[in-house]
């Protein structure tokens, strides 16, 4: 059996690229089981759809974002799916690439994490390749959310995007900090973050589905920069990081050590504690 035995035509145009503005504008499509007939409703026709006795069978499985694109360190472009995670810090992938990365290659991704390749398993003539991964740098504030918390800080996110669009956000990387809306980036433009995408940026976007503007409800595609802050109750910034490459982020532990120095300014230990 191949892998090209299942391929089958899928429009572009029909696949999904974002959730629907509004949720309840989301389609719905009903098959009535009596008439065999089939109807595309809207996802706020379904109270009307439920009578008295009927059961409403919720899937609550969650999607993940398992496909990441990133460079190799000779600058050749490299994509990623992650097939299943091993452990906390291992996982099974699909690395597509047009030459194989060897084992122990260290490869950048344009996200919060950066990857180890380990080992090469299997490889077909598509050029993809099954890896062992190993998460060699986590920077995602998801995992050191309890040591921020055990330091008495609150942990927030903040994005342009629309409420809905931040609300799916958080259930799709099921965080366990509120990530806030920012409109028209009043925040970030308060704090010289922002910037307009360039034009040709823009045009490939919406070639790919990507409507930044339409996403963040403005009329232009304005986004900031990645920027993280450390905000005491007296509202005095004590840590701020931000750089014009998006790929740098704040390192964990330099955010922790600031957190623990501000936690041992206002909570100092007693004479003879050992800290």
């Amino acid at each position: 059996m191949r892998v090209a035995d299942f391929n089958y035509e899928l429009p572009a145009e029909l696949i999904a690229q974002h959730p629907a503005p509004k949720r309840s504008a989301s389609r719905l499509l009903r098959l009535n089981a009596s008439s065999g007939a089939i109807e595309d409703l809207r996802f706020a026709d379904l109270p009307a759809l439920v009578g008295p006795g009927d059961v409403v069978v919720v899937n609550d499985t969650r999607v993940i974002r398992a496909r990441l694109g990133g460079r190799k360190r000779s600058g050749g472009k490299i994509e990623l799916f992650v097939e299943r995670a091993l452990g906390a810090r291992e996982a099974l992938a699909l690395i597509r690439a047009s030459h194989p990365p060897s084992p122990g290659t260290d490869t950048g991704f344009s996200t919060p994490v950066r990857e180890i390749v380990l080992a090469t398993h299997t490889a077909d003539r598509t050029g993809v390749i099954e890896q062992h991964i190993e998460v060699g740098s986590l920077l995602n504030p998801q995992q050191q959310l309890v040591r921020i918390r055990a330091l008495g800080a609150t942990l927030v996110a903040i994005s342009p995007e629309l409420p809905d669009r931040t609300l799916t956000t958080a259930e799709v990387n099921q965080l366990g900090y509120p990530v806030l809306s920012d409109v028209d980036n009043a925040v970030a433009r308060r704090y010289r973050l922002t910037h307009t995408i360039d034009p040709a940026v823009v045009g490939y976007q919406l070639g790919n589905g990507n409507d930044v503007a339409a996403f963040n409800g403005s009329a232009r595609a304005e986004v900031p920069l990645p920027a993280t802050y450390i905000i005491g109750t007296d509202g005095v910034v004590q840590f701020a990081f931000v750089r014009a490459d998006y790929t740098h982020r704040a390192e964990p532990e330099d955010v922790l050590a600031v957190l623990r120095d501000l936690t041992a300014t206002a909570h100092p230990a007693p004479a003879g504690a050992r800290l």
